[in-house]
């Protein structure tokens, strides 16, 4: 028994390092207020999945408008559990970005953490492009994965073979992971 899809019109921002491949945008969105006849204030994590790698940046304000719904669990994974331990209850997929809301003025404090955390992400895809010139593929897309976190990059065969071996936790190590297991 499906639920049913709720169509909302939300104003927040882009709350994590955007993961952007050609064939979509996928990050958490930190929504402020819904847009109703008024306005709803909340503070909630939706996952957002645009089509089309449209790019966005960590602290961009976007006004998105689409049906919200719980995530699904799928074959022996409960995604629904995993988003929850990242704050994620419901999802958002391909959303009309309605805006950039440009008449968002956040807080200073939040200006500044927008600002760091642009800079953190631009160092992280920095290395992760230093990474991709020196060493060739498969290699680079495993070594990336390995170091940051990031597992777009990894070929569909390559993440197969890992899963077919029962290896594929590997990949989901991220080097936050390994800079805990190394302390």
């Amino acid at each position: 028994n499906r639920e049913k899809d709720v169509s909302v019109t939300v104003l927040g921002y882009v709350d994590d390092d955007p993961d952007i491949t050609g064939v979509q945008t996928r990050f958490a969105f930190r929504v402020k207020e819904v847009l109703t006849s008024r306005v709803l204030l909340t503070d909630e994590r939706v996952l957002v999945r645009l089509a089309g790698g449209t790019k966005v940046q960590y602290g961009q304000y976007l006004i998105l408008q689409g049906a919200v719904h719980r995530p699904h669990n799928f074959s022996a994974v409960d995604y629904a559990a995993f988003l929850r331990k990242e704050g994620i209850r419901t999802t958002m997929d391909s959303p009309t970005v309605v805006s950039d809301a440009p008449r968002v003025n956040p807080p200073r404090l939040q200006q500044y953490k927008a600002m760091f955390w642009r800079n953190i992400f631009a160092l992280k895809h920095s290395f992760e492009d230093a990474i991709g010139r020196a060493v060739s593929e498969p290699n680079a897309a495993f070594m990336v994965g390995i170091l940051t976190g990031t597992k777009t990059a990894i070929p569909d065969w390559l993440r197969e073979a890992f899963q077919r071996t029962g290896t594929s936790h590997i990949l989901a190590l991220s080097g936050y992971n390994i800079a805990i297991v190394s302390e």
